[in-house]
């Protein structure tokens, strides 16, 4: 089977269910978002050892999956659905960026300039995707499109832990010699 099906050859995709929307859809320009979200996140995570914060990058990977497949959902079918952000997920956030608030060894003092270490760049440009991302949930809560508003909670939190991740690994760059911190 090919990978090409030809469906979208004029300009129209399906959402979960099958329902054929444009692809310039809101629902589908917030889909893009959490995917660009979620490349940047695994290139993160591939510099990254094996440690907490890596488990924690792909637990939101995989969370993002679960979120997509709400936004890519019509009202009418949500039900359907055997996964749903809820606050369950927004309080595992809140308990990693609380461990790294806890870290003694680095300190944030407001806003920074990205680039310290590479892999605080790639979690400061996955923050910022996140931050379109959530900019993005904004809009189809304004227009009744999103109807979870865990969504949005748990977007926020993200971008708040991947700020902190990035002045982790900007801190310890020397010591984690930048290189995957690997």
């Amino acid at each position: 089977m090919s990978i090409s099906t030809k469906k979208g050859d004029r300009g129209e995709t399906s959402l979960v269910f099958g329902e054929r929307v444009s692809k310039d859809d809101l629902r589908i320009e917030m889909l893009g978002c959490l995917d660009e979200m979620c490349c940047f996140l695994g290139l993160a995570k591939s510099r990254m050892k094996a440690d907490n914060n890596r488990e924690v990058i792909e637990g939101i990977q995989r969370d993002l999956f679960v979120a997509g497949s709400q936004i890519g959902t019509l009202e009418r079918d949500s039900k359907k659905l055997s996964q749903t952000i809820d606050e369950n997920y927004v309080a595992k956030i809140d308990r990693a960026l609380h461990k790294l608030e806890n870290d003694k060894g680095f300190e944030v003092n407001g806003f920074c300039i990205p680039g310290e270490s590479f892999l605080s760049g790639l979690l400061d440009t996955a923050r910022a995707l996140t931050r379109k991302a959530e900019r993005r949930a904004v809009t189809l809560k304004r227009k009744g499109v999103l109807q979870n508003r865990y969504i949005l909670v748990y977007l926020n939190r993200i971008s708040d832990l991947l700020y902190l991740m990035a002045r982790f690994y900007s801190a310890h760059s020397q010591r984690l010699n930048d290189v995957g911190e690997k």
